[in-house]
């Protein structure tokens, strides 16, 4: 761009080269490249007649920021240009107060370089910032003494001599932090030049001696220590630090699962099921040999089913083997963190699981005689069918994600996030050009006689050649006088353009006046015939009265846009002019929601310069245009932290009434404004986010990283310990800043104000944006509970109530009795005693086995279940696994108990029973009422009532689909 190749240069001749060509270029550069402007440009080179002349023709652009939300004296304080620094004061001295992305003003940046000039004319200009603190209670004294500018430190004490003993947040005075660093010039002036406290103490209750004595003793400690003459109570500390937490939640899930497995595989592998042989077999009564002989210890399956012994003790060596590996690697040390290891530990949990289901299933048969295997047969078909269709979507489920991962870094396709879009817009109709009406009728007129003309040359009413050229004549004076007339006009209008253009630059109300009572349809036509309309250019520069009399002359004036598609209403929310973004709103609010080139709305645009009035008022207007994304996916919170805009993003989360809903929305790239925070070390941004919204701090971006995990792979920063803080903060915390959310929300009653529209988002709002994740709070616990019921249901697959019977039993055709039917060691007793229940009792512990280990295979799967669709899945599936648990018990205590009391057994079973089917229906008509209710306040049949701040809509709707 030219102006900014200008600024580069500093050649002040062709800056006025171009603002004779376009007079409006400084006004709308701040909203054509948001990222700097042309003054910080000629400022960083230190151009200062560049910069006078910019501040003579536009003074308000000193007071734009960069992306790192540096000002033009930001910069001029850095580099250390006094003359500049001073007339950039000149014309913005409140720029003194504001501060950078990392929080500093021009005074801290003077003094981290030690620029005594800059420091001096900016606390004659502006004495409130010196005492403005980092965010870590850092004052300038303190950032002269960290970064050694002796001079600088000199000018401060002798002009601020309050500030001397001043402390930082850990209690440091600029001392403890000279004596730390071993400043030996800072520590003389220090101490033989001021009135310092050496005695005082930090939050650590260390004096200076204390931090010198915990120094390695060399030569500039002892001549520190002649310096500060030993004092007195050598009093130390020492600060414990919390060992650091280096497995995530689900790894923690996992290493649960893998030794529960661990457990059961050993168990089985050592009491296999059918049991021991309890004595040797190996001659019959006769003293004759066996044909299959037996010893003591040795499993029965082995023995009487060798083909399942061995298939059993292949998948239950696998399961134990997995389940170790696992376990090993989760307790290596390793630092797990990419995909590549998870997928690793994902594919091991898969083999062991299934293993383990194998092992039970293969039990199940063994222990089961001839006659029930049939029955017992059919439900382990039904069982593995559902099995393998489990393991079918999953497999299925993470093929799809694989191949369209690998689809987008390839670019074969690319990925495009939803609009939001507005009901209420209109395709805007062809309006008649007005300024051409008049000529218009006299082309009629023209047309008509050359019609006539032509008639009668046609009828032949002219036959004689001197008459058919004086016709030929007479037609083409008609189109010379056309043309001249066209011509007239024309240059009357562009005369008439350049003149309301004018009016609009001058904001002049007279001119406009007189320009429309000469031509009525001026405005109308200006909308085609001019690159920006009148409105457009008061908008920028802010002419007021200017904009409501275009407005009442044209209200669609307010429609239409630019050549890079901004509107009056986007040139006004970027440039800050609240009172004609009022005016433009109470015109056409719909174009609240309107795009321009760049795919970026007003309220984006106000969120990007950081124009909080604008955005209360937009919001105020249209609360659904909140929901509206740029281009790139991106929400007004995206843009308010990728700018750096924390006043921004508290106004619009005020203004929604902390509706978390979209503090978990993400960009295109899966980034919440979380990740991005992080990613771009916004300590500020990431304390407020997480002190004041709830957000999920688990979620993962498109590459699988949480906002932690970006953190730990950004290079290594001061900051990266207090942002790891923020993010490992616990439950306590949160409840005591939720009590203190009620307070603020007493405070802010403005907001309260706001139509209740505005709190309540349309129903077109994609859901996917909604990442409320109530699994995530509670998977831990819906794991270890499958992985319970899991090892019960498999250690009652292998050891059936009644146990198994120890011998082969040819039978005894005599007796009635069950014990006395002939039988086969290894086999359940049950089985034969009484083989209806038997059934019963396995296709309850089958289905609580199969279904607990669908729940752990869910949840170690791999796929993104964030939707409550797959809560619920997971919640009835726990429900079945749960309830067919119980019944198991309850068939086995019954049918093992003697019938002298099994009365009583049978009436406890039976209360139990009916306390249990009253809990279940209990439940399932809650959550059915929540979930109607729920969908009655989503569609707006019900009003929700009003909450107090401190309750959580979160809370409320954990389990409501």
């Amino acid at each position: 761009m030219r102006l900014y190749d200008a600024a580069a240069r500093g050649d002040t001749r062709s800056l006025q080269e171009l603002l004779e060509q376009d007079p409006l270029l400084l006004d709308r550069v701040s909203y054509t490249c948001p990222n700097k402007t042309p003054l910080h440009v000629a400022t960083l080179q230190g151009y200062l007649a560049f910069v006078q002349e910019i501040l003579n023709r536009n003074p308000q652009l000193s007071e734009e920021l960069d992306l790192q939300q540096y000002s033009a004296l930001h910069i001029a304080s850095a580099k250390g240009y006094v003359e500049i620094a001073r007339k950039l004061l000149s014309a913005a001295p409140d720029m003194c107060l504001f501060r950078d992305c990392q929080g500093r003003n021009p005074l801290h940046l003077a003094a981290m370089k030690g620029h005594v000039q800059v420091l001096a004319e900016l606390i004659r200009k502006v004495p409130l910032a010196a005492g403005e603190k980092l965010d870590r209670g850092l004052s300038l004294l303190h950032l002269c003494v960290k970064y050694c500018q002796l001079e600088a430190l000199k000018m401060l004490v002798s002009s601020m001599n309050e500030l001397l003993n001043s402390k930082d947040d850990r209690g440091d005075t600029i001392l403890h932090m000279a004596v730390r660093d071993k400043q030996i010039e800072i520590i003389q002036y220090l101490v033989g030049s001021t009135s310092i406290d050496i005695n005082a103490k930090n939050s650590d209750g260390q004096t200076v001696i204390d931090i010198l004595e915990q120094n390695p003793t060399d030569a500039t400690n002892l001549e520190i220590r002649r310096i500060l003459r030993p004092k007195l109570c050598n009093s130390s500390s020492t600060k414990i630090q919390q060992p650091e937490k280096w497995l995530t939640k689900k790894r923690d899930a996992i290493m649960v699962v893998a030794i529960l497995i661990a457990t059961m595989a050993f168990q089985a592998g050592v009491t296999p099921a059918g049991g021991v042989w309890q004595e040797d077999l190996i001659q019959d009564s006769n003293g004759n040999p066996v044909t299959n002989p037996h010893w003591a210890g040795e499993a029965i399956m082995a023995r009487n089913h060798p083909k399942y012994y061995k298939s059993f003790m292949r998948a239950n060596t696998v399961a134990f083997v997995s389940s170790l590996s696992t376990i090993l690697l989760l307790i290596s040390g390793l630092p797990f963190r990419r995909k590549l290891f998870l997928w690793i530990l994902m594919i091991i949990m898969w083999l062991t699981i299934t293993s383990i289901a194998v092992t039970y299933a293969i039990s199940a048969l063994v222990v089961t005689p001839k006659k029930n295997k049939k029955s017992l047969s059919h439900d382990i078909e039904i069982s593995v069918t559902v099995w393998c269709c489990v393991m079918g979507i999953l497999l299925v489920g993470n093929t799809v994600r694989l191949i369209d991962r690998w689809l987008k870094n390839k670019g074969i396709i690319v990925w495009r996030p939803r609009r939001f879009r507005n009901p209420s817009e209109i395709n805007q109709g062809t309006l008649i050009p007005g300024p051409m009406e008049k000529s218009a009728v006299q082309i009629g007129g023209c047309k008509s006689k050359l019609n006539s003309s032509q008639k009668f040359y046609k009828s032949g009413e002219f036959e004689d050649p001197c008459a058919l050229n004086a016709t030929r004549e007479k037609e083409m004076e008609l189109l010379s006088l056309l043309d001249h007339d066209k011509q007239e006009d024309h240059q009357k209008h562009q005369i008439q353009q350049k003149e309301l253009q004018e009016a609009a630059i001058q904001g002049s109300v007279p001119s406009l006046s007189q320009l429309i009572q000469e031509n009525p349809q001026l405005l109308r036509s200006s909308i085609y015939s001019m690159p920006e309309n009148p409105l457009h250019t008061a908008a920028l520069l802010g002419h007021l009265e200017f904009t409501k009399q275009l407005l009442d002359i044209n209200p669609g004036l307010s429609k239409s846009v630019n050549p890079k598609g901004s509107s009056a209403l986007h040139l006004a929310s970027a440039k800050g002019h609240v009172n004609i973004v009022k005016e433009l709103v109470s015109a056409d609010s719909s174009m609240c929601f309107k795009l321009d080139g760049d795919g970026r709305s007003p309220l984006h645009l106000a969120a990007i310069k950081g124009r909080t009035v604008v955005l209360e008022e937009l919001l105020r207007a249209e609360p659904e245009a909140a929901a509206v994304l740029t281009g790139g996916g991106e929400s007004c919170l995206h843009l308010c932290v990728k700018y750096n805009r924390l006043e921004a993003m508290k106004v619009f989360l005020h203004c929604l009434q902390r509706d978390d809903r979209f503090v978990d929305w993400k960009d295109q790239d899966g980034n919440t404004v979380l990740h991005l925070a992080v990613a771009k070390k916004q300590i500020e941004i990431v304390r407020y986010v997480r002190e004041n919204t709830r957000i999920e701090t688990d979620a993962r971006n498109a590459n699988g990283l949480t906002a932690l995990d970006l953190l730990l792979q950004s290079p290594g920063d001061l900051r990266d310990l207090e942002i790891k803080q923020c993010l490992d903060q616990g439950s306590a915390s949160r409840t005591e800043r939720n009590e203190s959310m009620a307070l603020k929300a007493d405070i802010s009653k403005t907001f309260r104000t706001l139509p209740s529209k505005q709190t309540t988002l349309p129903s077109n709002i994609p859901k996917k944006h909604k990442h409320t994740d109530w699994l995530a709070r509670k998977r831990n616990a819906l794991m270890i509970v499958a992985s319970l019921l899991a090892t019960v249901a498999f250690q009652a697959g292998l050891s059936p109530p009644g146990g198994v019977w120890q011998d082969d039993f040819s039978g005894n055709p005599n007796s009635t009795s069950g014990s006395d039917k002939p039988h086969k060691a290894g086999q359940s007793v049950m089985a034969y005693t009484l083989p209806s229940k038997y059934g019963q009792y396995m296709i309850f512990n089958t289905i609580a086995f199969l279904a607990s280990l669908s729940i752990i295979l869910l949840q170690v799967s791999g796929l993104p279940m964030r939707r409550r669709r797959w809560m619920w899945t997971q919640m009835v599936t726990m429900w079945i696994a749960v309830t067919a648990q119980t019944l198991t018990y309850f068939v086995t205590l019954i049918n093992m108990t003697p019938k002298r009391v099994e009365r009583t057994v049978y009436n406890v079973a039976k209360i139990s029973v009916l306390v249990w089917l009253a809990l279940v229906g209990f439940v399932f008509i809650g959550n059915i009422t929540r979930a109607i209710l729920y969908v009655l306040r989503t569609y707006g049949y019900i009003e929700e009532k009003e909450r107090e701040p401190h309750v959580s809509r979160e809370d409320e709707e954990d389990d409501v689909l």
